[in-house]
């Protein structure tokens, strides 16, 4: 008798088309999209090697040789990702598979984009309009904070975490990413109450949460983006206008899974990808203190100023 066929799943996340041999309830809904690329994302269980001999390692310590990365987390599973097409997943004994899926879809997915030279930014997205709005920041800097916010405003999410931009006869177009929200319990206050905490997240103290009806499913003309930043305690939510050059460094620092452009040798490509993004779209600063107290205030204010450049 012949091996049974295997049952796949099919996905699309970041404008790519995903054939999972794991089912990912976190992408339901996404079935319908139509891919970008029609080049899929095979993700399927195989032999992961526990290193890659002679490969570098990143700044977030992923393995990188040539088209090739290796992403171990230990407990959970061993991750192999080639050429942007492939994704090989060893499970770990005794794994969480929520956790396997998160780290899937975020970290080796994120790995995948680069692979394929997409060069995510780090940041989160709403529509306005039909608008995408992105706020773009480091780990910490409240991306998902301000994007729950909105939501419970009543704006549609894009994306959270990854913002896949590709360059088309309309413009930037923005293409939606996993439909989660990473939040700590004291920033879930700032979400709607119809999210559903589903599991942990791999980010320390945080939880995936789900809800699917707030998340847009369809890619959007990016028309304007904040990069965010921190103020001094006691001082006001402000925007300011960023220069080309500012804006680079930024760009630069806040790209997503930003180790893999140096261990991959893209330092070129992400320099023509950037200095062409800022030809046409205008970058602000938007600063505000870490205080809860003055979160509605920051999201008026940008919800002011974006109306008016629209």
């Amino acid at each position: 008798m012949g091996s049974r066929q295997r049952q796949m799943y099919t996905y699309v996340a970041h404008g790519l088309k995903l054939n999972s041999e794991f089912e990912l309830p976190e992408l339901t809904g996404t079935e319908t999209l139509v891919p970008f690329d029609p080049i899929p994302v095979e993700i399927c269980r195989g032999d992961v090697p526990r290193d890659l001999a002679n490969a570098k390692t990143s700044m977030e310590g992923y393995r990188i040789l040539e088209d090739k990365a290796l992403l171990v987390l230990s407990g959970t599973a061993r991750y192999l990702i080639m050429d942007g097409r492939i994704i090989r997943v060893a499970p770990a004994r005794g794994h969480e598979p929520a956790w396997l899926r998160i780290v899937l879809v975020s970290g080796a997915l994120g790995i995948a984009l680069h692979q394929r030279g997409l060069l995510p930014l780090h940041a989160s997205a709403v529509v306005s309009n039909g608008i995408c709005i992105a706020f773009v920041g480091n780990s910490g800097a409240g991306k998902s904070t301000l994007a729950a916010g909105l939501s419970r405003q009543g704006f549609k999410l894009l994306t959270e975490d990854k913002l896949v931009l590709r360059h088309t006869t309309r413009g930037w177009m923005a293409w939606p990413g996993i439909p989660f929200l990473h939040l700590s319990t004291k920033s879930s206050e700032h979400a709607p109450r119809t999210l559903i905490k589903t599991s942990t997240s791999p980010r320390a103290g945080k939880y995936i949460y789900l809800d699917r009806d707030r998340f847009d499913l369809e890619p959007r003309l990016l028309k304007v983006l904040y990069l965010m930043d921190w103020s001094p305690p006691g001082s006001k939510p402000a925007i300011a206008r960023m220069s080309s050059s500012e804006a680079f460094f930024d760009l630069r620092a806040y790209a997503s899974l930003q180790g893999l452009i140096q261990a991959m040798g893209r330092e070129g490509l992400f320099l023509q990808w950037a200095t062409e993004l800022l030809k046409e779209i205008p970058i602000f600063r938007f600063t505000r203190p870490q205080s809860h107290a003055e979160f509605e205030t920051g999201l008026d204010l940008l919800h002011t100023h974006w109306s008016s450049l629209l």
